[in-house]
């Protein structure tokens, strides 16, 4: 038998791979401890320091001046109203539109190209044009109002979008054979999808319409303008369908007024705007 022989440049170029590969490992090591470190201190500090803050007073009660005496129920509330229309329109809607463009539609025919395309751009167009286009049409051309069902209305605009092109990924991950095995056994087209299609998608579909309303890229992190539902300084939100009393949109603003008041040259404004320009 014959041997070979490793030639001395391999033998020692492996020790130093090795000692590579070990630095690397325990430098990923030490970022990962660092970054789970940070995270923990953060939290720890966050529940330690508004714990004592986060009383029965915060949950249930008004907006008030006096910082003891001030809650956040109304916007609980009304956050908990648009997350429920957002979900009420949005799922339906999209979840059935991605149904019709994957099952049923006829990629031959122009308007369905049409409609796939504009879905597809209507994905990317930036939220703060939806809101300048719901705060124009939605809220002030059809005269809904600033109400909570406007709010609902454009962000469901906002996640539509999003929401089709993800349930028809889910819905085209199914596998053909299921459908070719339900029509084998004498199933009608809407029994393939309702039984089998839908089913098969759900787990896909599920996680997609949180996603959607958590949207936000680098070009829509703008302010846009929104319409908030006006209610009483006084009272709980309105009913997304109701209109509450017109109100001045007011902050509390704690402390000494003279200690908050900024004075600002003309010369200092124009130089921020530029800078910020």
């Amino acid at each position: 038998m014959s041997s070979t022989a490793i030639p001395a440049s391999i033998q020692g170029g492996r020790p130093r791979r090795a000692w590579r590969n070990r630095l690397f490992r325990l430098a990923m090591l030490f970022c990962m401890f660092v970054a789970f470190g940070t995270l923990v201190v953060l939290l720890a500090d966050t529940i330690i320091t508004g714990w004592p803050a986060l009383t029965q007073q915060l949950l249930t009660g008004l907006p008030s001046t006096l910082p003891e005496e001030a809650g956040a129920r109304p916007a609980i509330i009304a956050t908990l109203y648009l997350g429920l229309l957002v979900l009420l329109f949005s799922v339906p809607i999209g979840v059935l539109t991605a149904i019709y463009l994957e099952e049923y539609a006829n990629r031959e025919r122009w308007w369905n190209r049409v409609i796939e395309v504009n879905i597809q751009n209507l994905a990317a167009v930036p939220a703060i044009v939806y809101g300048i286009l719901g705060l124009a049409f939605i809220v002030r051309g059809i005269g809904v109002g600033r109400v909570v069902l406007a709010g609902g209305l454009i962000l469901t605009l906002v996640v539509l979008p999003t929401v089709v092109v993800s349930s028809r990924e889910a819905i085209r991950a199914v596998p053909d054979s299921i459908r070719q095995g339900a029509f084998a056994l004498g199933a009608t087209k809407w029994q393939v999808v309702w039984r089998q299609v839908l089913p098969a998608s759900i787990p896909g579909i599920a996680g997609r319409p949180p996603a959607g309303r958590c949207r936000r890229r680098s070009g829509r992190r703008s302010r846009r303008p929104r319409p908030r539902p006006s209610c009483p300084r006084t009272g709980s939100p309105p009913r997304p369908r109701r209109s509450g009393p017109r109100s001045p949109a007011s902050s509390p603003r704690w402390g000494s007024s003279r200690s908050r008041t900024r004075t600002r040259s003309p010369s200092t404004a124009t130089s921020g705007r530029s800078g910020s320009a």
